[in-house]
């Protein structure tokens, strides 16, 4: 069977192991080892890489792809929802380019096709720009059946009618 035959783009099966073989290292690490300079003691490490993504990706991109594989790993799990949300406010303040793009782009991927609900509620418990910045980049409804994101129109249907997701659906239909 080819990759064709799957349904599966290549580019998510080479970010998926890298993402496996990453996450496994990440695992290794503890939280506080993750977090010297220039994170604070205190601080715990969605906050550091919050306030200091540019810095730790340009000096110890090492470092860097841990943190975000971690914190990448408690958002997938939704398991506190209060992880995810604050994952969905961090997409807004890392807006990278390159293989920290693409593995912030399958996170949120994941999180609305396997788990919807939980997503949503992230972004209803969101700040109001990182819900809108998040719909705009990565709900952006797609035009064409052949679009690789054409299942998301048919997930966010689903999920119209709830009243607690109104503004989004709004925001995602244009309403």
């Amino acid at each position: 069977m080819t990759m064709r035959h799957l349904h599966v783009a290549p580019g998510y099966v080479v970010l998926s192991i890298l993402w496996l073989l990453l996450g496994t290292m990440a695992q290794a690490a503890s939280p506080r080892a993750l977090l010297g300079p220039p994170c604070q003691a205190n601080q715990r490490v969605v906050e550091c890489l919050a306030a200091h993504h540019t810095e730790l990706f340009e000096t110890d991109e090492e470092r860097f792809t841990e943190m975000l594989i971690r914190v990448e790993r408690d958002a997938r799990r939704c398991k506190p929802l209060e992880r995810t949300r604050e994952y969905v406010e961090l997409v807004r303040t890392v807006r990278a380019d390159g293989w920290v793009a693409e593995s912030v782009d399958e996170t949120v991927e994941h999180l609305i096709r396997w788990k919807p609900r939980c997503f949503l509620d992230a972004l209803v418990a969101s700040d109001p720009e990182a819900r809108v910045w998040v719909v705009d980049i990565f709900l952006e409804p797609s035009l064409h059946a052949e679009s690789p994101r054409h299942w998301m129109k048919a997930v966010m249907q689903k999920y119209r009618k709830e009243p607690k997701y109104q503004e989004i659906m709004r925001q995602y239909f244009g309403e």
